[in-house]
């Protein structure tokens, strides 16, 4: 046995004390990480900032007014193009697609607001639900 191979076993020891305890460094702060990420994704953005909200809605109800009006105009405009055209002939099928499409424009114009809402309400509770999971894992 040579004099070099204590020395080598107390090497490899040293370096796998060492990266144990630099993999238990990582878990740590990937599990704080963790619970900083899932405490933020978990609270609903409407009752995070009230006043940021209300900028939304405001802009919200300004756009609404704006595309109202473009649903207004693309609507006549496929509904000239579609009439006008001297090769097809304007069937039921053609007019019920129009008013299909306009009203499926206008109920997503209109409930926009209350659409994005339950959105951010609902993933806001999956992110807690999942937050909650993944912190009993870890």
């Amino acid at each position: 046995m040579a004099w070099y191979d204590g020395v080598l076993e107390a090497f490899g020891n040293g370096l796998i004390d060492s990266g144990q305890w630099f993999m238990e460094i990582g878990i740590g702060v990937w599990k704080a990480s963790a619970n900083i990420v899932t405490s933020i994704i978990s609270v609903s953005p409407i009752s995070y900032a009230p006043d940021a909200w209300g900028i939304v809605t405001t802009v919200y109800q300004s756009f609404l007014g704006i595309g109202a009006s473009l649903m207004s105009l693309y609507f006549v405009i496929g509904w000239c193009r579609e009439s006008i055209d001297i090769k097809n002939s304007f069937t039921l099928e053609n007019m019920f697609r129009f008013f299909l499409r306009l009203s499926i424009t206008a109920g997503l114009l209109t409930s926009g607001l209350g659409l994005i809402r339950e959105f951010l309400y609902l993933s806001s509770v999956v992110a807690g639900d999942i937050s909650g999971t993944l912190n009993n894992l870890l």
